[in-house]
């Protein structure tokens, strides 16, 4: 739980603003059985999870601009 810990802790120190909870992807817990891993295995009917309780288990979402965002040199992984 160490490691953990504080890797929750530095992201959550980074400095970047986290997104807008309208910007969050979608999450909802999935069957106790699943067949295809592949598939959205949602509920029926659907249970969606909020943007807060996400947050309580430590789940972070930046969403960044990457048009705007000014890579340092030797970590651009192509040629632009």
């Amino acid at each position: 739980m160490g490691n953990c810990q504080k890797t929750m802790t530095d992201s959550k120190t980074s400095g970047l603003p986290e997104a807008d909870p309208s910007d969050w992807p979608e999450a909802w817990l999935i069957p106790d059985e699943v067949e295809d891993q592949y598939a959205l295995n949602k509920l029926e009917p659907n249970v969606p999870v909020s943007v807060e309780d996400l947050k309580k288990i430590g789940i972070s979402y930046w969403k960044m601009d990457a048009e705007s965002y000014e890579y340092p040199t030797k970590s651009v992984p192509w040629d632009p």
